[in-house]
């Protein structure tokens, strides 16, 4: 009860309030001069717009900032702003004069924008090291750019770009370039660019020194072979050229494995012979006084990296798919179609079968 006392008590105080009012009799005058419409609102390059005004005497039209400027023709305000070169946005006002009245309309105009253009985060270089071009927009802005590593240089372009340069390499390695634009305002608006230089396929295409052991039991290279290793006809694959006596039998294959960046030998049938012979490429293993071979394509041999050079450089040791034993290399065979041994096929140097403790560096 006291709850509705108090509502109803609060109502009727209202309209003994409203009837209290007394009537001034005071008449507030329409205003003669008018917005009807306007175009104020401008983006970072800037341009004219208009403010168009009713009134019943000429107008004057005073910019409130600098960086707005303002002539008029009849009932209409031209308003002109240059490009906004900071970083915030930037709001001003127009005052428009007729006669004793005013009115205030304001000007607004968006901010300087700096960004990459279509960036995705990070780049990626090959070994061989090379080139890429970052995109940016807003050219006008002046911009700094600094390198975490010696091994990267970034350059200005004149067309909107960024060239970042990153030396060859025989070993992974990251770095950053840093993006930084300076406003008008003085604001900064800063950019970090991740480097990453790695291994890809195309890497290990080239003219290598093989250096490579005749004997199995001295394993100190003292041979060395000077060979290429070209783009193979199957995907992720090289041909080895200049390892055979004899390439007319066939073709050394070795293979690029892009997950664990290592490169494969493995055994194989380089060909046939003239006298119909398989010739094969032979995973070969030494344990004590036994030699150990095996016609497969899964046993062989796989890379080890370099990783303190300055050349690429990778020595080949087991890929322990055999667990029983370690191969250190291959030895050089024929095979009739029965499977019998029909010898063993002297190398290039002409002074062995065998090639062991093999190692490729890239000239």
């Amino acid at each position: 009860m006291k709850k509705l006392f108090n509502i109803i008590f609060f109502i009727a105080f209202g309209f003994m309030l409203v009837s209290c009012e007394k009537d001034t009799g005071v008449i507030i005058p329409e205003s003669k001069l008018k917005v009807i419409e306007s175009s104020v609102l401008f983006e970072q390059p800037g341009g004219t717009g208009f403010i168009k005004v009713e009134a019943e005497g000429a107008i004057t039209a005073i910019p409130g900032q600098d960086w707005i400027t303002v002539t008029t023709s009849g009932t209409t305000v031209n308003v002109t702003v240059g490009a906004n070169e900071g970083m915030g946005g930037r709001n001003g006002h127009v005052t428009i004069k007729s006669g004793n009245e005013q009115v205030n309309v304001t000007v607004m105009q968006s901010p300087s924008l700096f960004y990459l253009v279509d960036y995705n985060g990070s780049l990626e270089f090959p070994l061989l090291g090379g080139t890429l071009s970052v995109n940016y927009e807003n050219r006008n802005v002046p911009i700094s750019l600094t390198t975490s590593q010696s091994w990267v240089t970034a350059v200005k372009g004149a067309d909107g770009t960024i060239n970042i340069t990153v030396d060859p390499s025989a070993a992974k390695r990251t770095a950053t370039v840093t993006i930084t634009a300076l406003f008008a305002d003085g604001q900064k608006s800063i950019f970090t660019v991740p480097i990453s230089q790695e291994m890809v396929y195309e890497d290990i295409i080239g003219d290598y020194k093989v250096t490579y052991s005749t004997s199995t039991s001295n394993t100190n290279p003292t041979r060395t072979l000077n060979v290429s290793l070209i783009k193979g006809t199957l995907a992720n694959t090289y041909l080895l050229k200049g390892f055979l006596a004899d390439e007319s039998a066939g073709e050394i294959v070795m293979s690029y494995n892009s997950a664990t960046k290592t490169v494969s030998l493995l055994g194989q049938i380089i060909g046939q012979t003239s006298l119909g012979y398989d010739f094969w490429l032979l995973p070969y293993a030494v344990s004590g006084s036994s030699a150990y071979t095996s016609r497969t394509t899964t046993y062989g041999l796989v890379s080890v990296f370099d990783t303190t050079g300055t050349n690429i450089t990778f020595k080949m040791v087991s890929n322990n798919v055999w667990t029983t034993y370690t191969y250190i290399g291959f030895i050089l065979r024929n095979y009739n179609s029965s499977g019998s041994n029909m010898g063993n096929v002297t190398n290039k140097d002409g002074q062995s079968n065998f090639y062991i403790n093999i190692t490729f560096t890239k000239q």
